[in-house]
């Protein structure tokens, strides 16, 4: 694909440049130049404000244009950006990811789609495919964001119990290396305690994906269910230890800083 991007860091553009895209100075340039956007942002308001914004993708954008929002975001947000743009003969898709910095660098990430395929027109099905091993066709607009955070708050709900117990058995004098290889082995596995334990054992927590991320995404989650009054007493519980390893000063540092808390 020729590819044109902008980011509010100049770095990020640079990065763009060196690779062989081309940098623009706005979102409204992007839709512009564009026949598909992708749209990768922090939180909920920055992506609100890089689509309504005086320079933002509406403002760039003509009939026809696909938007596909891959951050880890609310349904209600992307709900809402989707009718807007259906007025202006545009398409919202809400596309979040999983498989974290290496999986966008090898193009394996996990896609959530609030769209059916048939929904799609087949250059934007072509951009998710590159970009993604695996995407699944969820439905309406909000149900790619929706299956995002129950799988974040499952993510960071497995990490906090994974240092839970290796501290359990490091506190009884069991060999950590020893211990991670049992339970690896064992009913109490899970991709978290197997991906993140070695990092924290060697006391790397050179950020993949930040504790303060981490908090942002189970306060979402947490956020969307009172929405609804649905109980998430468990998920509330995680959400509070994510925010004293923010305020232990551990927020930039990868999720699995956890275990300095612990």
């Amino acid at each position: 694909f020729d590819v044109v991007g902008h980011d509010i860091r100049d770095a990020a553009v640079e990065r763009l440049e060196r690779a062989g895209g081309r940098g623009v100075p706005s979102p409204a340039a992007v839709a512009t130049s564009a026949d598909v956007v992708v749209t990768s942002l922090p939180t909920p308001d920055a992506v609100a404000d890089v689509f309504t914004d005086e320079d933002g993708l509406f403002a760039g954008g003509n009939e026809g244009l696909t938007m596909l929002e891959t951050s880890t975001s609310v349904p209600e947000t992307t709900r809402t950006l989707a009718e807007v743009a259906s007025e202006e003969g545009m398409q919202v898709v809400d596309a979040p990811v999983s498989g974290g910095t290496e999986g966008a660098r090898d193009g394996t990430l996990a896609l959530m789609v609030g769209a059916t395929e048939s929904a799609l027109d087949p250059i934007a099905i072509d951009v998710l495919s590159t970009i993604g091993e695996q995407t699944y066709y969820l439905g309406d607009v909000g149900t790619g964001h929706a299956t995002k955070l129950a799988n974040n708050v499952l993510f960071s709900g497995h990490l906090v119990l994974a240092m839970e117990a290796m501290a359990l058995g490091a506190a009884h004098g069991v060999d950590a290396e020893m211990l991670f290889e049992v339970i690896s082995n064992s009913s109490g596995t899970s991709g978290q305690f197997e991906k993140r334990v070695p990092r924290v054992l060697n006391r790397n927590f050179e950020p993949g994906f930040t504790v303060d991320l981490t908090k942002k995404d189970v306060r979402l989650a947490s956020r969307t269910a009172d929405e609804i009054d649905h109980p998430m007493a468990l998920t509330s519980l995680v959400h509070e230890l994510y925010k004293e390893a923010s305020a232990s000063g551990h927020g930039e540092a990868d999720a699995g800083a956890i275990a300095k808390i612990i």
